[in-house]
């Protein structure tokens, strides 16, 4: 049964209860806080990757996976945990999510191999797939109007600071303490997240108390499970490699069953009409492009500063804070631009800074480019990126029943997410491709050649072997620097053909129907 939204469910105008409203902001405080901890858990593993590797012997497929499981599960599990939300409460599923992500946490002390950690990934996204979507849904039923643009405009820039603060307060432990504390300062964040929450936070859900859609939910996870394994795994396996087209093609069964079930059933997991609203559809698809290239520069400019321009792994991360610290300071005008300019304009003008400094960036990617000008790009992106996500993903909002919320949002969010890992595979497997292509292997062995073209790192250990090793380093970062180059062109053009479709498509509603009756 389709669930339009009329005037009378609209999110935009639905009333929020006075004891809600007397305490928005604290509540703002809090789901600020549950979105900080999980963002910041996830970027400050990138700068302990080295030191986890070397006190687990792990090798870099492993380190990969360390990484990705996270995404598999956060991504799979975000719709049925919205879903849950809806039904028995999203301040309810928010708080296990926090006990969850703090418990397995913990847990880290005891690791001793890389499949415990692993696991205790696994179990961190689905704490993430529960927070996540309790975190957006709840500030649509506590604010309205401009003060809810707002409200998501901040949320927006603590998700970018949140990187940050991953980024700093890893390097910082890493100084002082083992791998472990990568981890344990999930427990601490996620204990205040519990008992502020607990005070400030009112209970929120489906006053119908809608069936889950068990079915839709294991189909939905397959298909998503399916899709990112092909993705993370084809720039090490071939896009014609068994194990990729055979996760593609169920991927492809997954999603075509699962589209069919929600057609027919009562209360699906996802309704498909939502997408047939410009606002829900265009809005997702503009967050989808803008976390695509977000992630592509994350996972490849973390290594330029690295490998390329030779800073440390704390270096790296004070080089990179200028784009979480210009999403925190800037975010909150994003709803002054909507106001002025409108939800289009707002969007257009937000990725076309983020394409300024994406364009900017591809000048300053060489061995001897000076740093400042790679800051600047991060600022333009920075600045770009809440003024373009923020009125997005109000629309995406608004555009939803009220009483599908949480539901909603884990979609928004899964559709954020499957940009991201988008973003990494695509531009990662240009960059591999790329820089394989450039990297000299002269007078090397074969095993030695072969090992120089899997990364500048394995490069650079194999540079005594060649007669200058001095030479083939620097060599070996032209060549990186060059596959940078190329995946950024790439990220350009997809912004590029994202800008004309938003401008040309925009996020005008669909006409209102009245729901048939049951």
């Amino acid at each position: 049964m389709v669930e339009p939204a009329s005037p009378k469910e609209s999110t935009a105008s639905l009333p929020v209860p006075p004891d809600v409203h007397a305490k928005r902001w604290w509540i703002l405080v809090v789901l600020c806080a549950s979105l900080i901890l999980v963002v910041a858990a996830n970027a400050g593993l990138n700068v302990g990757l080295p030191s986890l590797a070397a006190n687990l012997g792990t090798s870099q497929t492993q380190l990969q996976w360390l990484v990705d499981v996270f995404v598999m599960a956060f991504a799979g599990l975000l719709m049925p945990m919205g879903a849950l939300g809806d039904r028995y409460g999203r301040k309810r599923a928010l708080l296990i999510g926090l006990s969850i992500y703090g418990l397995v946490s913990f847990a880290t002390i005891f690791a001793t191999s890389v499949a415990h950690v692993m696991v205790v990934r696994a179990l961190m996204g689905l704490g993430a797939a529960l927070i996540m979507p309790a975190t957006l849904s709840l500030i649509t039923t506590a604010f309205v109007g401009s003060e809810r643009t707002l409200a998501i405009a901040i949320w927006s820039g603590c998700a970018g600071a949140g990187a940050g603060i991953g980024l700093l307060t890893s390097g910082a432990l890493l100084l002082y303490f083992d791998w472990n504390a990568l981890f344990l300062i999930n427990v601490p964040l996620a204990l205040f997240g519990l008992v502020t929450g607990a005070y400030f936070l009112v209970e929120a859900k489906d006053p119908k108390a809608r069936p889950i859609d068990w079915m839709g939910s294991l189909l939905i996870i397959g298909a998503l499970l399916s899709l990112l394994y092909s993705i993370i795994e084809v720039p090490i396996l071939g896009y014609v490699h068994p194990q990729i087209v055979g996760a593609g093609l169920t991927a492809a069964v997954f999603f075509g069953l699962f589209a069919l079930r929600s057609r027919r059933t009562a209360y699906p997991l996802v309704d498909l009409e939502w997408f047939c609203d410009r606002r829900f559809s265009m809005g997702a698809f503009a967050i989808a492009l803008l976390f695509f290239a977000l992630m592509g520069w994350f996972f490849l400019g973390t290594q330029l500063f690295q490998y390329v321009l030779g800073l440390s792994p704390f270096g790296a991360a004070l080089a990179g804070i200028s784009l979480s610290v210009t999403q925190v300071i800037f975010a909150r005008y994003a709803a002054v631009w909507v106001e002025r300019l409108g939800t289009k304009r707002t969007v257009i003008f937000g990725m076309t800074l983020v394409v300024t400094g994406l364009i900017l960036a591809t000048f300053f990617v060489q061995p001897d480019s000076p740093l400042w000008p790679l800051i600047i790009a991060q600022i333009l992106i920075g600045l770009g990126l809440p003024w373009a996500s923020s009125p997005a993903t109000a629309v995406v909002l608004e555009s939803l029943p009220p009483s599908r919320i949480g539901a909603g949002s884990a979609v928004n969010s899964t559709v954020r997410e499957i940009g991201a890992a988008l973003g990494i595979a695509v531009l990662g497997s240009i960059s591999t491709a790329v820089y394989r292509m450039n990297v000299p292997v002269e007078g090397l062995s074969t095993q030695a050649a072969a090992l120089a073209k899997t990364s500048l790192p394995a490069a650079i250990s194999v540079a005594d072997q060649t007669g200058d090793a001095q030479a083939f380093i620097n060599a070996a970062k032209l060549a990186f620097g060059q596959s940078f180059q190329s995946a950024l062109y790439a990220s350009i053009a997809i912004m590029v053909v994202a800008i004309i479709l938003v401008a040309v498509v925009g996020f005008s509603p669909r006409p209102i129907t009245e729901p048939t009756p049951a």
